[in-house]
């Protein structure tokens, strides 16, 4: 039974986490009450929710699967916010304080808010996102399969970029402190920084990174090819 419409929820001292557990059999449920001392709530799933509240001392919202909620509100001191599959989600506001955003498949949300001193970011299956900000301390971007990005911002410390399947992406730049780079099937793609871990399928990415050290590089392991096939002659007589 859903402690929100029973009003039961009232009766629980030091209430700090609500679950998906306490809104089942509540299908019907339209709006969450302000629970004083909240600190973690997760109200995914629920077909009729409409509006969240702003709770202050709230620090993680989780909201996915939510088809009719259309705001998500600015609540001070929010540490990390997943509102992914939220089709009529059209904006996200600036939340200062966020470290991590999840807004993955909004499939209305037309832009993604600069937010200083996020950390880790999905907007993965967003078709109407076309820029990614410069997030100055940006650690994570995960935006595979935004089909109208056409370009990944030049932010220095950014560890691991997954952005996969963006059909229009032209230009990843190189990028300082970059480890990862996952850009398979990006078929527009004509620059991407020349990194050890790159994934790049070369059938859909049809242009290979060059730089200075390539041919140098490639020099090298042939030059190694021939020693060990010397060696292995050499051990044979």
């Amino acid at each position: 039974m859903c402690i929100i419409c029973t009003g039961e929820y009232k009766n629980i001292q030091n209430l700090t986490y609500l679950g998906p557990q306490y809104f089942e059999e509540c299908p019907n449920l339209t709006e969450i009450p302000i629970i004083p001392g909240l600190q973690y709530l997760d109200c995914s799933n629920c077909p009729n929710l409409t509006e969240i509240p702003i709770i202050p001392g709230l620090q993680v919202l989780e909201c996915s699967n939510c088809p009719n909620l259309t705001k998500i509100p600015i609540i001070p001191g929010l540490d990390a916010l997943v509102c992914s599959n939220c089709p009529s989600i059209t904006n996200i506001p600036c939340i200062q304080g966020l470290e991590s955003l999840d807004c993955s498949k909004c499939l209305s949300l037309l832009e993604i808010p600069h937010i200083e001193g996020l950390l880790f970011l999905t907007c993965s299956d967003c078709p109407l996102i076309k820029k990614i900000p410069c997030t100055k301390g940006l650690n994570q971007l995960i935006c595979s399969r935004c089909i109208n990005l056409r370009k990944i911002p030049n932010i220095s410390g950014l560890e691991v970029i997954d952005c996969s399947e963006c059909l229009n992406l032209t230009e990843i730049p190189d990028i300082d402190g970059l480890d990862k780079l996952h850009c398979v099937d990006c078929r527009s793609l004509t620059k991407t920084p020349n990194i050890e871990d790159l994934d790049c399928d070369s059938n859909g990415c049809p242009w290979i990174p060059y730089d200075c050290d390539y041919e140098e590089n490639l020099k090298k392991l042939i030059f190694l090819q021939k020693k060990l096939r010397r060696l292995c002659i050499a051990k044979k007589l």
